[in-house]
């Protein structure tokens, strides 16, 4: 008995082991694919003054990818969106209208909800307005700005940029 309980042993271990190996040739690779389509085919692409090129085999392409959201810190945020402002982007802001009603008031709040600029707020305790961004809508916009050229600053969006190649396989 104990020798089939040392060969399960062995052979966990060995399997751990084997992981191990796995998945550090797998993150080795994961680098080297990343420096080729952030550094290298980029780089490449730009001597060759195109951002798209297509062969009988592949098709790569190269784009600008932005990523990231607003900041969550509160007077970040306010900046954020007092630049979006003074950039001409005010028409992608929305303006979020919350409030805080009193427990067991859910029939309240949804009533005034409805008509909230006609009603007396009885069951009302507190009422915000905030404004945010679509964190979709705050990328189309970056790429669109960058696309044209005109000036942005990512970093007080709390956005950040990656120029990446991407390639397919073309079907014949």
């Amino acid at each position: 008995m104990s020798s089939k309980l040392e060969n399960l042993i062995q052979r966990l271990h060995d399997a751990d082991k084997w992981i191990a190996r796995a998945e550090q040739q797998l993150n080795e690779a994961r680098s080297r694919r990343h420096m080729i389509a952030t550094v290298d085919l980029p780089e490449a692409m730009a001597e060759f003054g195109s951002s798209i090129w297509k062969d009988d085999r592949f098709e790569c392409k190269v784009d600008f990818k932005v990523f990231g959201n607003l900041p969550k810190d509160e007077a970040a945020r306010i900046d954020a969106i007092d630049y979006l402002k003074e950039i001409g982007e005010e028409p992608i802001i929305m303006a979020n209208l919350e409030a805080e009603f009193t427990k067991g008031n859910l029939r309240e709040a949804r009533r005034i909800s409805r008509v909230i600029q006609m009603q007396d707020p009885d069951g009302l305790k507190d009422l915000r307005v905030s404004q945010t961004v679509h964190h979709s809508t705050l990328h189309a916009m970056a790429r669109n700005r960058i696309k044209e050229n005109k000036p942005l600053k990512l970093e007080v969006l709390g956005l950040g940029g990656l120029t990446i190649a991407s390639v397919k396989e073309r079907v014949k």
